[in-house]
């Protein structure tokens, strides 16, 4: 089951992150990159950015002022109430009430303390920007951007106005005007590290991840306090992949932030890409702890318990994921544990509901593939894996998908079809059990040289592997009897007698006409004399096409274990006069036989005349000789 969405530090940022794995970071947009550190000083435009009534030496205002400071917004409230009480027309104090409002979460009364300090003095600038604070607080964005409009043409160097617009335009996808009022906004005012967080998220929705990681590197360089740049900073490393650093940032962010169950979410996904399933396990609990409705979380920890075998735990927690209600993906991960459990017949419900549910997902139509073959349910099986190629093409080229479909075929004795499916799963890149499917196919069709050598290369594979399974004792098994049957009367080429014999010495002239072939047959030594052959060194020396032009000479070798040539040797295009070389693995073809058989083909258009054709080649005999076979020729 792949990890759910990461989820981020602020509501605006929810419209980019989409998965921790499956996003990958795109290279910069060409737009030139804003500048990230220090920024030019700023002059103040006029009127000051500095808030009217700076001169007030009320001592109940300078109180509420202290206490504003100190973030003790419940004691601002009374001491700027006394200060408006002993002078109603002082319109700053509504301001700092309207703010401590604010920062209590009573947008409502901040509005009306913003209004109280605006009919005092319309031209009050950081009043209005305020003003639109609160109407953005309580939904009225078009009220707002009023606003913070009229309040930038007061006073351009408001600073937290251009971050605020920067932050609308976030949420309104639109990324590059975010970048430009939030750089504004850091140009204006360098230590405002909230507004460098916020560039930073605008570069990330342009899929500037680099620059990003920058901007929020840099706020955490203004305030190293300022843990949800942190946040912001982990979150996207986990996009880029750099799991590590991110799970760095993002366990000093939840040291000073315990309880923010997305958090933890978060960080157990950064734990599980990077390998850390015991801690991904502890981190996707404390999400839970936090938040026992978190579905999202349970869903997640679940994954994790399927990757480290505990498949009971996997299934309790789908089934509490499922208990808050109708998701796919919880009865998809709970049909994944009940397959691990061998429970089929419970698999198949929950992927079929799955289906139901999200007729459109391919994920559950692959599960179903694999359940219902284990179910000996072949044509279902046939009939999932189509379905999931239909709803998703891409599918077809599924390996899985297709060895699965071609196995149904076989258990169906319908080896015809089971081959045509393994042998597209084999289009999509060679594994060592696709040659044994396709083995035990043509053996069960009567395919004989087939079936021999599809069964010897799963073989030599699984020897080498040190596999030791079922299907290596059966492909030995088969092979055995293969070749103790008589082979068909095709199996040795016609050709084979007329092959004219050569020592390893080499022979030449030969012409060969275009489009035709000669077969020469080496005879080293007995064949019961020999223990090993190593590869064989072929010379063509001499190459002169008629026409005088470019040769193109192919060859190949018999194989006496498979009875078939081997044409995976080599194509050599060689011009007048040259020599070419060539190496052919003699082992399968010399051992036990004790000669060698070359075709040599001119596919070219013309008759092409070898001066010589030789070899050389080792030999180790069974008395423990080593012979060293032909010739090497001398450099040209």
């Amino acid at each position: 089951m792949p990890d759910n969405s990461v989820r981020l530090w602020a509501r605006r940022a929810a419209c980019v992150i989409v998965a921790a794995a499956a996003a990958s970071c795109a290279a910069p947009e060409a737009s030139p990159t804003p500048t990230l550190g220090t920024p030019k000083p700023f002059t103040p435009g006029d009127p000051t950015a500095t808030p009217p009534g700076e001169d007030i030496t009320d001592r109940d205002y300078l109180a509420g002022k202290e206490a504003y400071g100190a973030g003790d917004y419940a004691a601002v409230l009374p001491a700027m109430q006394a200060a408006i009480d002993r002078d109603p027309g002082l319109a700053p104090p509504h301001w700092y009430r309207g703010m401590a409002f604010w920062h209590l979460e009573d947008c409502s009364s901040g509005l009306t303390e913003m209004e109280l300090a605006l009919e005092l003095d319309p031209n009050y600038a950081l009043a209005l920007a305020d003003r639109g604070l609160m109407r953005e607080c309580l939904d009225d964005v078009d009220g707002a951007l009023r606003d913070f409009r009229k309040a930038l043409s007061l006073d351009p160097s408001l600073a937290k106005v251009h971050e605020r617009l920067g932050n609308i335009s976030f949420d309104s996808a639109d990324y590059r005007q975010a970048l430009e009022e939030q750089t504004l906004a850091v140009e204006i005012d360098p230590t405002r590290v909230t507004a460098w967080v916020g560039q930073a998220m605008a570069l990330m929705g342009l899929n500037r991840f680099d620059d990003f990681i920058a901007g929020a590197t840099e706020a955490v360089r203004v305030d190293p306090y300022h843990w949800p740049a942190y946040k912001a900073r982990a979150d996207c490393a986990f996009l880029k992949g750099d799991y590590g650093p991110g799970i760095g940032d993002y366990e000093r962010y939840l040291a000073q932030a315990p309880d923010d169950a997305d958090g933890w979410y978060n960080l157990g996904i950064g734990y599980r890409r990077n390998g850390q399933l015991d801690s991904a396990v502890e981190a996707y609990t404390r999400a839970i702890q936090i938040d026992p409705s978190y579905f999202q979380a349970f869903i997640n920890r679940g994954s994790v318990f399927i990757d480290l075998g505990r498949a009971e735990e996997a299934v309790t927690d789908y089934s509490t994921a499922i208990g808050m209600g109708e998701i796919p993906a919880a009865y998809i991960g709970r049909g994944l544990a009940y397959a691990a459990l061998g429970r089929y017949e419970e698999a198949r419900a929950d992927f079929e509901h799955s289906v139901d549910l999200m007729p459109f997902d391919t994920v559950a139509f692959c599960q179903l593939v694999g359940v219902y073959f284990n179910l000996e349910r072949y044509r279902d099986a046939i009939w999932a894996a189509q379905e999931a190629a239909r709803v998703n093409p891409e599918c077809a080229k599924d390996q899985r998908l297709l060895e699965y479909q071609a196995r149904a075929y076989y258990a169906m004795h319908e080896y015809d079809q089971a081959i045509e499916y393994i042998n597209r799963a084999l289009e999509q890149g060679h594994y060592a059990l696709a040659f044994y499917y396709r083995g035990i196919a043509h053996d069960d069709a009567g395919h004989w040289r087939e079936a021999i050598m599809d069964l010897q290369s799963y073989v030599d594979v699984a020897t080498a592997m040190e596999y030791g399974d079922e299907e290596q004792a059966d492909a030995e098994a088969r092979l055995a009897r293969l070749k103790a049957a008589t082979p068909p009367a095709d199996a040795t080429p016609k050709t084979m007698s007329q092959a004219i014999p050569m020592s390893p010495d080499g022979i030449g002239p030969v012409t060969i006409d275009d489009g035709q072939a000669l077969i020469f047959k080496i005879v080293h030594t007995p064949a019961l004399t020999i223990e090993i052959a190593g590869n064989v060194a072929l010379y063509f020396m001499g190459v002169q096409p008629e026409d005088g032009g470019q040769a193109q000479l192919t060859f190949r070798v018999w194989d006496f274990d498979y009875l078939d040539w081997d044409d995976n040797q080599g194509h050599n295009q060689v011009s007048e006069g040259s020599s070419i070389f060539g190496l052919a693995n003699s082992a399968p073809m010399v051992n036990d036989h004790g000669e060698l058989f070359i075709e040599i083909r001119n596919l070219g258009r013309s008759p092409v005349t070898l001066e010589r054709f030789q070899l050389t080649m080792m030999v180790l005999t069974t008395d423990g000789q080593q012979l060293d076979l032909g010739t090497m020729p001398p450099e040209p």
